[in-house]
């Protein structure tokens, strides 16, 4: 087999990875949607039958709404475990696309088995150490915050005057509000009977603004944005792990996402350089986390010279602490508040992560 040219290694490893990449921001991270929509619709269906079978008085009213806190309490503890397992199935992609890229280099003896494993561990070990960003997550405490605008919004509109059936389908409605994927979940899985028709009462309740309404919005949004920054942050730590693994890669290089709206810190990521390789470039152990939610930034790789491909990696070295005339250059239109916090970021980050990687080293 001939040794390729770095430049054609590039682009069939950019191809490769790129492509392992838009699946599982795209497929995989509608996919992991579609499974917390499909669990909501459950949880919340033998509810709403149950509210569409009876009279409501004030008494009942009171037990279907703890009964809604309820299965929405199981929800979101279902909710974590299933975003986590779709975060295995994002990294098994970033691993072999690496060993499909590195097929191509002849006489190299390439292992990437356990990536997705070591790079599961180490995404959730880097977090406890403050590296991978937690953001929000769907724990207990989020559907309690729901639960209490729930009755806030039911003892508001029983003292409007409303019977206790009409305040009780009001947050029914708010809480089936059909969205993109509670319409799939209930058409795919042939579920949600008692959902669905409180999403067929749009015409009937469209104009509702009140709290429930805007807890249940919140509840949507919340599962949208963990479930694509947590896939954004598999394939960067997937892609990572393998990038340590790999004999042929220099470094990872910070791409801005051609959506990305106005200057901010990934700006930094972008342009500055930081460990001596280049502006943008990172050693693979040293590659920072995605710099804020619904981040679509996106890592390319430097290589090694064909007389180093196969060599031990050498020791990352630490990044240096930028001046603050790059980060007003790289920012101009920022203000100068955010350009502190920006550059503040770029600091703490760089020194977790090697503070992450010197603890993490010796497990791996």
């Amino acid at each position: 087999m001939e040794i390729p040219t770095i430049a054609s290694l590039e682009r069939s490893y950019t191809e490769i990875v790129d492509a392992a990449r838009s699946r599982v921001i795209g497929d995989l991270s509608q996919h992991a949607r579609l499974e917390l929509a499909r669990i909501y619709v459950r949880e919340l269906d033998a509810v709403y039958l149950r509210l569409a079978a009876q009279e409501i008085t004030e008494e009942t009213a009171r037990g279907i709404i703890k009964s809604l806190e309820r299965a929405l309490a199981r929800y979101m503890a279902q909710a974590e475990p299933e975003i986590k397992r779709q975060v295995f199935r994002a990294l098994k992609h970033m691993q072999e696309a690496h060993a499909q890229a590195t097929a191509a280099v002849p006489a190299l003896d390439v292992g990437f088995a356990g990536v997705p494993t070591e790079a599961f561990e180490e995404m959730y070990k880097r977090r406890a150490l403050g590296v991978v960003k937690s953001f929000k997550t769907l724990r207990k405490w989020n559907a309690t915050r729901a639960a209490v605008q729930i009755e806030k919004t039911l003892e508001a509109t029983l003292l409007q005057g409303l019977g206790p059936q009409e305040a009780v389908e009001r947050i029914a409605y708010a809480l089936a509000s059909p969205n993109e994927f509670t319409r799939k979940a209930v058409e795919r899985y042939a579920t949600g009977g008692g959902v669905q028709k409180f999403m067929r009462a749009g015409a009937r309740y469209a104009n509702i603004t009140d709290e429930a309404f805007i807890a249940a919005k919140r509840i949507s949004y919340d599962a949208w944005r963990i479930v694509r920054t947590e896939m954004a942050s598999a394939a960067i730590e997937g892609d990572r792990v393998a990038s340590i693994r790999s004999p042929v890669i220099e470094g990872m290089k910070w791409n801005l996402s051609p959506r990305h709206p106005k200057p901010d810190i990934c700006d930094l990521y972008a342009k500055l350089d930081l460990h001596g390789m280049g502006p943008g470039v990172f050693p693979a152990e040293l590659y920072p986390p995605l710099a804020h939610p619904h981040d679509l930034c996106y890592s390319t790789h430097t290589f090694r010279d064909p007389s180093e491909w196969g060599l031990p990696n050498r020791a990352p070295a630490p990044a240096r602490t930028p001046k603050a005339s790059e980060v007003r250059r790289i920012l101009p239109t920022v203000t100068p508040r955010a350009s502190l916090r920006a550059w503040q970021q770029v600091r703490r980050d760089t020194r977790r992560a090697s503070k992450a990687w010197a603890s993490l080293r010796p497990l791996l």
